[in-house]
């Protein structure tokens, strides 16, 4: 299975199965109701969690953006809308939504946040949405194991130089707080180097 491709050998029945253990526990407080729409930016594909699915259960209606054309084929397994495209260039979203998930890798979410496309999504939400999203800002939370240190070796220049720039080496969850109207809620539960944030428009 390829790094980046998190799902890309999975089936319909495993993702099912697996999709409690991946997908964020901080969701089930967050009011989530039938009828929402939601923009997942990177599902089925990519960021490690699967949060569709439960989006998905819970009756939402789902568009899933990803740059890899093989999704297609799950989402419409789960009868969930697919759009082919990357969130940095993609400019045909006319949809407003109620809640927007981004779940890319490490480089892009670095990407989202220094190039201001935060701000560019909080325009698609309605007016009492919110965003859901992750940063990485401090590599030493990284698992132990073969596989995991070799994605922080994939990313331990980006993220340093992240958190030299960017943060000031001040701590992502204060950054965000002055600059968005954020809640931090706190560390992946199994990937403790991934910061998420809630924020609304």
């Amino acid at each position: 299975m390829e790094h980046n491709k998190f799902y890309s050998d999975w089936g319909k029945n495993k993702i099912e199965d697996q999709y409690l253990f991946y997908t964020l526990p901080f969701l089930y407080d967050m009011g989530i109701k039938e009828g929402m729409d939601v923009l997942d930016v990177g599902g089925f594909g990519c960021g490690g969690l699967n949060t569709s699915v439960y989006f998905k259960q819970k009756g939402c209606n789902i568009d899933v953006m990803n740059i890899d054309p093989s999704v297609k084929s799950l989402c419409e397994q789960f009868n969930v809308n697919f759009i082919e495209g990357d969130i940095f260039t993609y400019k045909d979203i006319t949809t407003t939504y109620d809640i927007i998930l981004v779940e890319l890798d490490t480089h892009n979410q670095i990407k989202l946040i220094e190039k201001g496309y935060v701000d560019s999504l909080l325009s698609l939400l309605n007016p009492h949405g919110f965003l859901i999203t992750h940063i990485t800002d401090d590599i030493t939370q990284f698992p132990e194991g073969e596989y995991w240190q070799e994605r922080k070796k994939e990313i331990t220049s980006a993220v340093e130089n992240f958190s030299k720039t960017y943060c000031n080496n001040i701590p992502i969850e204060e950054i965000m707080k002055t600059q968005y109207n954020s809640y931090y809620i706190g560390k992946d539960l199994t990937r403790p180097f991934m910061k998420w944030f809630k924020i609304h428009k």
